[in-house]
């Protein structure tokens, strides 16, 4: 079976397996939270288990030493393992047995700023303008920029950063070749000491919106070391114009909100088309979504249903319509993304992060829901081609669509089932 991608940057044209992968996020301090040092062990004791419910994809949230415990985006040291996840011998370990399994990892980094405790923005706080490093910081609100309404200013000893959303992580100066180079260089430090596959870039859409050859500088240059180097962006799949593998299924209809789920009706993550009251009108929303995306390579967008920014599905929704939401995104073009706690049926708020229960196995936290992704996965993979939504059509509370001129795929809102070329994939359970 062979699947195929292309790839408009330069020519590039990658062979690698992209339209049914399975990506799976893991959060290391959460993942084995009060058993320090078992980190990286722990997940690669457990990728067989993912080998087996049909993840292709490892992604590792960042593993530096932080500023403070948690998700550690308010990286201190991009070139170095914090050492209570473990050991540089145990992450290379780590990748070697994925890649036995053919399981790539993808290490996730957010390149777009750095807390002040980093020792750059420490020497900006030390010595102000007279700085060697003040100008690697953003200053000054970039009012031409896309997002620059997100911008603001903190005052730090009367020395002015800008942040977006996080106060307490401020812009690195993407107008500045050193910045850009520096953090290409972070990149192949990681691909060419441990052969990582690939970066998750955490708020791509960030550094992009200031520095337009973002993700093309970053591509170019991770290609020379690895033709089939992985990126998914942090970044609208149809709105940023950028040559990475996959980027999320955010909304592309509103550029002033940056991160809204495709499948949200409104601003609560409960306000979904899986919690609408009437199936006609989720029908309609979920047609009218699609009709967006048809005719285009949707190889690209990565499909979820809940990620390390928000809370479980569950937590939300019945577990009647997280059986039907799993069926709905599994068979709609582009990699299913999955994050930890998803498939083992974890109910938590969000930035509630659950710990992985280490005398079970993954799929005995929810042996249903588990088995349910599982032949969600491999029946997924078994259509083969899957890239592309040629025709969409909504009657009553269905949805009919064709995915690669052949594909028959009917979502039932009414109902809460899903069929795929007559034959059900399940739904409500």
């Amino acid at each position: 079976m062979f699947k195929f991608i292309f790839f408009f940057f330069f020519g590039f044209l990658s062979c690698r397996a992209l339209a049914y992968d399975v990506i799976y996020g893991v959060s290391p301090y959460y993942f084995t939270q009060g058993r320090p040092l078992t980190v990286i062990s722990e997940i690669t004791r457990r990728l067989p288990e993912l080998k087996d419910l049909g993840v292709t994809v490892l992604w590792v949230q960042p593993i530096f030493p932080s500023a403070e415990p948690g998700q550690s985006y308010d990286t201190i040291d991009f070139f170095t393992i914090n050492p209570s996840y473990g050991t540089e011998e145990q992450f290379k370990n780590l990748i070697r047995n994925a890649h036995a399994l053919n399981i790539k990892v993808i290490l996730d980094i957010a390149l777009n700023h750095t807390p002040l405790q980093h020792p750059f923005a420490q020497e900006v706080l030390r010595n102000g303008k007279a700085s060697r490093l003040y100008d690697f910081y953003q200053h000054e609100i970039e009012t031409a920029s896309v997002y620059s309404q997100f911008q603001n200013i903190l005052m730090v000893d009367e020395i002015p950063f800008v942040y977006y959303f996080w106060e307490k992580l401020v812009n690195l100066n993407y107008a500045h070749p050193a910045v850009q180079r520096y953090a290409i260089e972070v990149l192949r430090h990681w691909t060419l000491k441990f052969s990582v596959d690939g970066f998750r870039l955490d708020a791509g859409w960030a550094p992009a919106s200031r520095w337009p050859l973002f993700y093309e500088s970053i591509v170019k240059e991770l290609k020379k070391i690895n033709p089939e180097a992985l990126i998914l962006a942090e970044d609208k799949a149809f709105f940023a114009a950028g040559p990475y593998t996959w980027a999320y299924d955010w909304n592309n209809q509103d550029p002033d909100w940056v991160s809204r789920w495709a499948f949200q009706t409104g601003e609560g993550h409960e306000e979904t088309i899986f919690n609408e009251k009437d199936p006609e009108a989720a029908a309609q929303y979920l047609a009218d979504i699609l009709r967006e995306q048809k005719n285009k390579d949707a190889s690209r967008v990565a499909r979820y249903l809940q990620n390390n920014d928000t809370p479980s599905f569950l937590f939300s929704h019945t577990r009647e319509q997280t059986f039907f939401a799993a069926s709905v995104m599994a068979f709609l073009p582009g990699p299913l993304l999955m994050f930890y706690g998803q498939a083992e049926g974890f109910k938590y708020p969000q930035w509630h992060l659950p710990s992985i229960q280490p005398e079970i196995t993954l799929a005995e936290h929810d042996a249903s829901l588990w088995l349910h992704y599982q032949k969600l996965i491999r029946w997924r993979k078994s259509l083969g081609g899957f890239n592309t939504i040629t025709s969409v059509k909504r009657m009553a509370a269905q949805v009919h669509v064709t995915v690669q001129g052949s594909h028959k795929v009917t979502f039932d809102f009414a109902n809460q089932k899903v069929t795929v070329n007559g034959i059900s994939a399940g739904g409500a359970n």
